[in-house]
């Protein structure tokens, strides 16, 4: 989103059950186009060092909303307690024990490069994705498909007139997003079209889908009319996907006059997406709500998706949705909420402090950012301000909630510290098959510039996060916003994402400060870094038989040895420290694909 808005709407208070204020429609025939990406002319020359200025940032009218409250009846839920944790500054560097059968630790990042460089939208609105073989950045003003080791494979202008989403009109484009599904493995690109700086009566959304796992090879495309009535506009996404539909949910902002509290949910039947045949779709709108964040679900057999947004009454409850019914008939309903321990305020002020500077840096909202669904649990992440009620507020810092939004339980509610000299903000989190937290987010304090940081905390039972810095800001950072009461701009999000090919490792990307090279403009760049799967054995014995679609890694610190059979249409890697040993019975069929890397757990050490 090129500016945050500041929501704040009334909730109807209630107990599980009650009407739900969701209408909902039934749409048909999307405008439809192809593209074969390899095919277009990349454009490589937006990755400069010396930019000007002038395009510093969108022109875009800020809207806000009135703020109103109503207060709690007695009968409402008894919170549940926030414990306040602190991280390890320093972190762990990478370790080898000495016994030649133990495991070998990987806790910093292992691997970590550039991704792109400011060329004209402040905030970048970092989106990531990480596929089998490639990672794709998504930036409000270019993305960029590179190798797993940083090297670029195709970078373009968001609206390049000839480029990936001109075929559909791309004209006005901002908040982009894009996810990789690892059970199919397609990727899903969406972008939004004219919003306040276009046309917004023609506010539409745009969607991608690769049709292979090859990112730079054919995918379909279509535009969805954001509003029929042509009198509000879509805004700020989210993505969601499951085995039945992706999900994508915005804020719907008037065209003209004031503004009312409306939120729309689109789901999409995900079966059609992919066979290029998408004929109809559902459009939920929500009044009283905003930023409704669907989950990211991590399980090939889940039939519903849960969705989670604040609930705004005394800013310390978290409101649940689900999608559910069958694939081409969904429904949504609101299914409940939790109680948190204390209020939160709502943010968007500048108060991130930072090295050589007086000037604050903004540090977003409390808008729900990141949700995944995964082993029976619902995980969120927010940035939240405290003190409730102090505008501006002493601090900002991260919310990580877990919880069980059938029963409504929380399982643990954590906030990190941080005070008014060290604070987070942009969190995305990510969840691994073993269990383990990894967020990224971004980091503000008076002895450093704006930088990236990832909190890690293993599936271990000692309950420890761990801080790393992946990469550190080299300058001051002022960029005022165009809004009606100027703001330096930062954000809006992070990227946290569990590498497909091995379910375990975890690519962060972000934000940091870059130097400035014309007068006081602050320059941003972005960075990714891969955080290692913690454990690695030294020996793994491949005995698999895999399957057409199978896409496998298998990774060793010392030797892998092959004993499986790869059947047609199978794509397989294998990765070893030392030394990779095939031997019978292992096959690799015709039509199948097997790599080998000496390289070992986290590339080469």
């Amino acid at each position: 989103m090129k500016y945050l808005i500041s929501l704040l709407f009334i909730i109807n208070i209630g107990l599980h059950g009650v009407a739900q204020n969701i209408t909902s429609q039934r749409y048909v025939a999307p405008l439809k186009t192809t593209v074969v990406m390899r095919n277009l002319k990349p454009s490589n020359t937006i990755n400069q060092d010396t930019l000007t200025t002038k395009y510093k940032s969108f022109n875009e009218e800020e809207f806000e909303i009135e703020a109103k409250k109503k207060n709690k009846p007695k009968s409402f839920k008894t919170p549940f307690p926030v414990t306040t944790v602190s991280t390890n500054i320093n972190a762990l560097q990478n370790q080898k024990l000495n016994a030649p059968d133990a495991p070998v630790i990987f806790e910093s990042p292992c691997v970590d490069f550039h991704g792109l460089n400011q060329f004209y939208a402040i905030p970048p609105d970092v989106g990531g994705a990480v596929g089998f073989d490639d990672i794709f950045m998504v930036l409000n003003d270019s993305f960029k498909i590179q190798d797993k080791y940083g090297d670029s494979l195709y970078q373009q202008r968001e609206q390049d007139p000839n480029g990936f989403w001109s075929a559909l009109g791309a004209t006005n484009l901002f908040d982009p997003k894009i996810i990789y599904d690892p059970y199919r493995h397609r990727w899903i690109f969406i972008i939004l079209k004219d919003g306040a700086t276009g046309t917004p009566q023609n506010s539409a959304l745009l969607i991608s889908i690769s049709q292979t796992p090859d990112p730079l090879g054919n995918w379909f495309q279509w535009q969805i009319d954001a509003d029929a009535e042509n009198d509000q506009w879509f805004d700020y996404p989210s993505v969601g996907f499951n085995r039945n539909w992706l999900v994508i949910n915005g804020n719907m902002l008037p065209v003209s006059g004031s503004g009312s509290a409306i939120t729309r949910t689109f789901a999409f039947n995900i079966d059609n997406l992919y066979a290029g045949s998408l004929s109809a779709y559902s459009a939920f709108t929500t009044t009283d709500y905003s930023n409704i964040c669907p989950a990211l679900t991590y399980d090939p057999n889940m039939n519903d998706i849960w969705c989670v947004t604040n609930d705004d009454i005394d800013d310390n409850d978290l409101r649940f949705f689900k999608i559910s019914g069958s694939a081409s008939n969904p429904s949504m309903t609101e299914e409940g909420y939790i109680s948190l321990g204390s209020d939160w305020g709502l943010g968007n002020r500048d108060i991130g402090p930072q090295q050589g500077s007086s000037a604050r840096i903004n540090t977003g909202d409390h808008r729900v950012l990141s949700v995944i669904w995964r082993n029976g649990i619902l995980y969120s992440a927010q940035t939240i301000f405290l003190p409730d009620e102090q505008d501006p507020p002493d601090y900002s810092t991260i919310q990580f909630v877990s919880a069980d939004p059938g029963t409504e339980t929380v399982h643990e509610a954590i906030n990190f510290a941080a005070n008014n000299n060290s604070m987070y903000a942009f969190p995305c989190l990510a969840v691994n098959n073993k269990g383990d937290i990894i967020i990224s987010c971004s980091k503000f304090t008076f002895s450093s510039f704006p930088s990236a940081v990832v909190i890690v905390r293993r599936n271990d039972g000692s309950g420890s996060f761990v801080q790393t810095t992946f990469k550190s800001g080299e300058d001051w950072y002022i960029n005022y916003d165009n809004s009606s009461t100027p703001r330096n701009r930062w954000g809006d999000y992070t990227t946290a994402m569990v590498d497909p090919s091995d379910d375990n490792s975890v690519w962060v990307a972000s934000e940091y400060s870059r130097p400035k090279t014309v007068g006081n403009a602050g320059q941003w760049g972005t960075w990714w870094a891969k955080i290692c799967s913690g454990i690695c054995m030294p020996t793994v014995n491949f005995t698999d038989i895999l399957n057409n679609g199978d896409m496998v890694k298998y990774e060793a610190s010392d030797i892998v040895f092959g004993l499986g059979v790869v059947g047609a249409g199978a794509d397989v890697k294998l990765d070893a420290g030392n030394k990779i040993v095939l031997q019978p019975p292992f096959r690799a069929n015709q039509g199948s694909r097997v790599r080998t890397y000496i390289e070992g757990c986290g590339g080469p050490q």
